[in-house]
Parts: structure tokens; C-alpha cells; sequence
């Protein structure tokens, strides 16, 4: 029987092995049960790939089997008010055991010898706007004695995602017991933190994921290789860790492809070949996303970096792009902001995300920049 991979590189579903971020989901876990608490009211932000979705998942997956809470996921599309409100009278019919569907008239023709019955299902149609909806079903919920997680990811400065934190800001100082959990790549999280009609969320628990102690993810590899009969070699295992560069979605692709190797053994051909076929999922699925988004200058200053290597002094980025010292940490700022670089030192930045230099020098030819 062929094993299935502890590894998995989709983006959207949380892998077997999640590493590196217990610490955030048990402190959250903790929060939930004070209502005072400030974690109740989280937001979550970090670069793709950086473990966002994971541990939204692991929360929620976790309070779902609780028979005191109420989990409603979301995501922030178009139909993110329909979508909440939907959900959260499905969990609540679940809660209350009873069915979807309702006898709400029965009709009856006379003489009876033509008598009819007839059964129509719940209206889903409702002349209430979204507030008071919500306001009734957590009405529901408090006399139920059930406490309500809203778990929103991908969140954007929408409209609906403005309505939504209005209302839960109400809802909030109604004393309901509610927590919200959002999470979002960082600019997006910005927007909506500057909005000035969401000023409340300003006093939100903010939490940065950044990138995890490659060390961590030498000893999961030890160990989920060992337990499954592979061949470790120190130099291939050390390898394989440094190359993450603590990126938890590279430690799940370069494990994915060394799991997949008809050779069992961790070694240096190996890795390396591991490492390649990593990079070209890597660059497809992330950095060529990442990089499409960006405004044309940062993209060039991303350029003008990736041409000195992983560092880069601030001083060589500005005579290459032959801009004014102002104007160049601007764009430092924002691409700091977004995850994507950090400061190595008095003015030296570095790139966070592993190869995205190396990506950056392969691929810009074929990348068209933003207008």
C-alpha cells in the first residue's frame, strides 16, 4: 500500500504536518474563554504561504467540535454578508437539531372530499438588513448559552468586509459572545486598518507571521523521514532545512518531492533535485503572484536588488535606480510592509522570501510589469 504524503503543498487546506505555530493557536484558543480578553477581537497577516489559512483552519476546526461554540468561516467575496448570514442559520439549525426545511402553512380546500395539503419550505428571503439578522441569530445563540467564532481569510477593504466590522462593533458592545478571527496579506490588512470608518479595528490584537526557525524544520524532517524507513544523510537533511529559509510553504514542497523519490534517501543529489522541482512550483504558484501585484517601481527596486544577491546596501539600490534618498525608502517601507524585504542592518535590506532573488533574475524577462 502506497503511503499518502504528510506533506501538502495546496495552498487553501491545512497540511498533516502544520509547524511552528502552536504557540499563536493555543494562546488564541485560551483568549476565547476570557471575555475580556483582548486575542478575541485577532487579526492574522503575513505574505503567502507564511501558515495564515492553517491556523485558522486548526482554530476553527478545533472550537467546531466544541459543543459551546459556533464557527462560521468566510472568505471576503462579493457575497460575504449572504454568506455569514447563511452559514450561521445552518450551524444554528444544527445546533437546534432541527431540519432545513419547515412546515409554515398548510393549505385546505373544501368540500373535504377535495381537500389539499400543501407544505412550502422556509423563505429564504428576509426585508431585514444584515445587522439585525445577525443581531437576531446571536440573540438566539445567547439564550442558547453559545459563544460565536467568525473566522474571516483573504480579507480586502469591501465593502461588505465594511459592513461586516460596523456591525460587529455593535454587536460587540451588546455583549455578545463573540470572537473574530481575520486574516489577510499585509497592504490588504493595511487598508483596512486605515480605513477611517474601521477605526475600531485599530485596537485589534495584530499578529505578523513572518518566516520560522529553519531549525524547527530540520528536526520534523528528521523525524517524519526517519518513521518512514528513509535513508538520512547529514549534509542532504541540512541542506534540505537551510533551503527553506523557514518558509513553511517551501518546507511542505521540498518534503513533498524528496516523499515522492522512488530513492529513499535524503542526500545531496537528492535534495538538490528536490530543490529544483520545489522552485518551479514555488515561482508559479507564489512569487510570480506576488510580483504581478506590485506597482512598477517596486518592482524595480526588487530588480535593482536581485542583482546584488540576498543583501543589498540601500546606497547601491538608489544609484542604480537614480532616485533621491526619500523616494527610495518609501518603496523600502512598502515592500517591508508587504513581507518581502527586511532590514539586514544599517542600511542594508534583504530579501525574506527564499530564491526570490533568483526568481526575480530568471523570470523578469517574462514578467510584464504593473501599470
Amino acid at each position: 500500500m502506497i503511503k499518502l504524503s504528510p506533506f501538502n503543498p495546496m495552498f487553501g487546506k491545512r497540511p498533516p504536518i502544520f509547524v511552528g505555530r502552536m504557540d499563536i493557536i493555543e494562546n488564541l484558543l485560551q483568549s476565547y474563554h476570557d471575555p475580556n480578553a483582548p486575542e478575541r477581537i485577532t487579526i492574522l497577516s503575513g505574505v503567502r504561504g507564511c501558515g495564515k489559512t492553517s491556523i485558522l483552519s486548526d482554530i476553527t476546526s478545533m472550537l467546531e467540535g466544541n459543543s459551546d461554540w459556533i464557527v462560521i468561516n468566510a472568505s471576503s467575496t462579493e457575497h460575504l454578508l449572504e454568506n455569514i448570514i447563511g452559514m450561521f442559520e445552518l450551524k444554528l439549525d444544527e445546533k437546534k437539531g432541527q431540519s432545513q426545511i419547515g412546515i409554515d402553512s398548510i393549505s385546505v380546500g373544501l368540500p373535504l372530499v377535495n381537500m389539499k395539503v400543501g407544505l412550502s419550505s422556509k423563505d429564504n428571503t428576509n426585508p431585514l438588513g444584515f445587522y439585525p439578522r445577525l443581531y437576531k441569530l446571536l440573540s438566539i445563540c445567547k439564550e442558547m448559552e453559545l459563544k460565536v467564532l467568525f473566522s474571516i481569510d483573504e480579507v480586502n477593504n469591501t465593502k461588505d468586509v465594511k459592513e461586516f466590522i460596523a456591525s460587529y462593533q455593535l454587536l460587540y458592545r451588546e455583549n455578545f459572545d463573540i470572537c473574530l478571527l481575520m486574516a489577510g496579506l499585509p497592504h490588504l490588512i493595511d487598508s483596512v486598518l486605515n480605513d477611517e470608518v474601521l477605526t475600531f479595528l485599530k485596537r485589534a490584537n495584530r499578529i505578523t507571521l513572518s518566516t520560522i526557525d529553519a531549525y524547527t524544520f530540520k528536526i520534523e524532517y528528521e523525524r517524519i523521514f526517519h518513521e518512514n524507513g528513509f535513508i538520512i544523510e547529514p549534509d542532504g537533511i541540512d541542506l534540505a532545512y537551510r533551503s527553506t529559509g523557514g518558509y513553511p510553504y517551501l518546507f511542505q514542497l521540498i518534503g513533498y518531492f524528496l516523499w515522492k523519490m522512488d530513492d529513499k534517501r535524503i542526500n545531496l543529489p537528492n535534495v538538490n533535485k528536490a530543490i529544483e522541482q520545489s522552485k518551479g512550483m514555488l515561482y508559479q504558484n507564489v512569487y510570480d503572484i506576488v510580483f504581478r501585484e506590485l506597482s512598477a517601481m517596486e518592482q524595480e527596486f526588487l530588480r535593482a536588488m536581485s542583482e546584488e544577491g540576498n543583501k543589498s546596501e540601500i546606497q547601491v539600490v538608489r544609484d542604480k535606480l537614480k532616485k533621491d534618498s526619500a523616494y527610495i525608502n518609501n518603496y523600502r517601507n512598502r515592500l517591508i510592509k508587504r513581507g518581502i524585504i527586511q532590514s539586514a542592518g544599517f542600511g542594508v535590506v534583504a530579501f525574506v522570501l527564499p530564491f526570490f532573488g533568483d526568481f526575480i533574475l530568471e523570470s523578469v524577462t517574462e514578467i510584464k510589469s504593473s501599470p
